[in-house]
């Protein structure tokens, strides 16, 4: 029986698949690294110096601003308030004899007694015991404020001064002197602004808040 030859089938080569036709894989692009762009010196300089100038000007303005917004002491306010600093000043000298004799800060009897006596010397003067007491008492809370203040210091590393502190007795002779010198002269100054008592204070403490705390023993309209 005669063998039946087939066509053999050619197979055509794969067409190649064009990107027209949208059938390629996605293949992300890769995009350039990109790098910070290198400022020239020079510039840098004139920005470091435009910042400069920049924070000069706040700061003066803000002083400005400050300076203008604080009532000016009254003439009459000043014998007070260099009393008020004077006390305050003391407070460097109590705090350490206090530590070198390992005393607290606060003593609630001299303190007592204190507050006692120059409600008395007020009344004495036509000062209403309120007035007095509250007046009082910001004065001996300003400056235990300071005493602590001055043994967190040395508590923190801060060596406390050479040598032997002048004694509690003297220094509390000398408390007592100031404030009885201050109530007569706070008699003629119960309205102080208290914001200008503070500025003046602030250059005799070394915690902002006992300026604060003693400026607020004055009674008046104003902060």
């Amino acid at each position: 029986m005669p063998r039946i030859a087939f066509p053999k089938i050619m197979k055509s080569p794969p067409r190649e698949i064009s990107e027209m036709e949208g059938r390629l894989p996605y293949r992300p692009s890769i995009a350039p690294r990109r790098t910070a762009p290198v400022l020239p010196a020079i510039r840098l300089q004139n920005i470091w110096r435009h910042f400069k100038l920049l924070r000069s000007g706040v700061v003066i303005l803000s002083l400005l601003l400050t300076s203008c917004a604080t009532p000016p002491l009254p003439e009459e306010s000043e014998p007070v308030v260099a009393l008020m600093a004077q006390r305050l000043q003391l407070a460097h000298d109590i705090a350490w004899a206090k530590w070198a004799g390992g005393f607290p800060v606060r003593d609630p009897a001299r303190e007592t007694a204190v507050l006692e006596k120059l409600i008395l010397q007020g009344e004495a003067a036509g000062i209403d015991e309120v007035l007095v007491s509250h007046f009082v008492r910001a004065q001996i809370e300003a400056s235990c404020l300071e005493q602590e203040a001055w043994m967190e210091k040395w508590r923190k590393g801060t060596p406390p001064p050479a040598g032997e502190p002048p004694t509690l007795d003297s220094l509390r002779k000398q408390i007592d002197r100031l404030s009885s010198l201050l109530i007569a002269e706070w008699a003629a100054a119960i309205t102080t602004p208290r914001a200008a008592a503070k500025q003046h204070l602030l250059k005799s403490v070394t915690n902002p808040r006992s300026a604060t705390v003693a400026a607020s023993g004055f009674f008046n309209a104003q902060p």
